[in-house]
């Protein structure tokens, strides 16, 4: 049937409505280090609320641009959703890493897209022979792009 779909999406809508982030002192200095360093942009299944939440965690300042599925008509993995991030920034033919936690989404739909994917995987979902880099904390991931 249509409507578990219906709800689930109505019920998804209305949880990232009232979502409120908190961003901790780890995840500001990492956005500092890297904003300062590479160009950041945001691509994220989410409503048009996306830019009010990071605001309210203060972090919308380190990224160039901040785009939503609902924004963009499509969600990830859904190739149109890549096709349209690639057009509204401008970053076709330009190296690019996509760091993002759901491996189908995320490294599957990036890759495909000319990104080089990072797995962030906090709690240790995915195994460790993943074929694309995996990072469980920022550290991590900050001696990984100083490594590049």
């Amino acid at each position: 049937s249509n409507y578990s779909g219906v709800i689930n999406m109505q019920l998804q809508d209305a949880i990232r409505q009232r979502c409120r982030w908190i961003a901790s002192d780890s995840t500001l200095n990492l956005m500092s280090w890297v904003s300062n360093r590479y160009e950041c942009y945001v691509l994220a299944n989410w409503s048009r609320n996306l830019p009010q939440v990071m605001s309210q965690a203060g972090i919308l300042h380190f990224f160039k641009g901040v785009y939503s599925s609902d924004e963009l008509g499509a969600e990830k993995p859904n190739p149109e959703s890549y096709e349209r991030f690639l057009e509204v920034t401008g970053m076709q033919g330009r190296p690019k890493l996509y760091i993002g936690n759901e491996y189908i989404a995320d490294v599957v739909g990036s890759r495909a897209h000319g990104f080089e994917p990072v797995l962030l995987d906090w709690i240790g979902k995915y195994p460790p022979e993943v074929d694309c880099l995996k990072v469980s904390d920022w550290g991590q991931l900050r001696a990984s792009l100083e490594n590049q």
